[in-house]
């Protein structure tokens, strides 16, 4: 797991991290997208973003009680029958991280399939206070329908959308 820091622009205090993960060294994998198209292709994502979040909730334990957590999951886990948004809110409750400090950022790596199945399962983190984010929203497959039809708290526009720009 990685965090990365965010802060307000406003007064330059850390507000928050994103928790990310990164592949081992010699795990065949050469980044963190690769590891997910792999799991994508033999059907294993939901189980990654599982591992992913209770690797992440592991290490949150030590944020400040004013700075929240942001995690990335998948369309596609959110859409899965067998997800239970319960069993990572249990997750991050055992690292002492409360809903209304959790950001749900939505990726657009694959293109939403049960665009009802994903909402309730989005609502069913809203309900206990947690935002929702759409994650780098230009980058991927969904990302205009995924605007269309989800009430986001935060957007976060894909880097090569704004890079270079004045």
């Amino acid at each position: 797991p990685v965090y990365q820091p965010i802060f307000s622009l406003d007064d330059g205090f850390c507000v928050g991290f994103e928790g990310l993960v990164r592949p081992a060294a010699g795990s065949g994998f050469r980044n963190a997208s690769a590891l997910f198209v792999a799991a994508e292709s033999v059907s294993r994502t939901v189980e990654l973003d599982l591992a992913a979040v209770r690797g992440l909730a592991a290490g949150a334990s030590g944020l400040g009680a004013d700075q929240y957590l942001a995690l990335n999951l998948s369309p596609r886990t959110l859409e899965a029958v067998a997800f239970n948004p319960h069993e990572v809110l249990g997750m991050l409750a055992s690292a002492g991280i409360e809903p209304r400090r959790l950001v749900i950022e939505l990726t657009e790596r694959e293109a939403v399939e049960d665009m009802d199945q994903l909402i309730r399962g989005l609502a069913v983190f809203r309900r206990t206070g947690a935002r929702i984010a759409a994650d780098d929203v230009g980058a991927g497959n969904a990302g205009l329908q995924l605007l269309s039809r989800i009430e986001f708290d935060l957007i976060k526009i894909d880097l090569s959308l704004v890079q270079g720009g004045a």
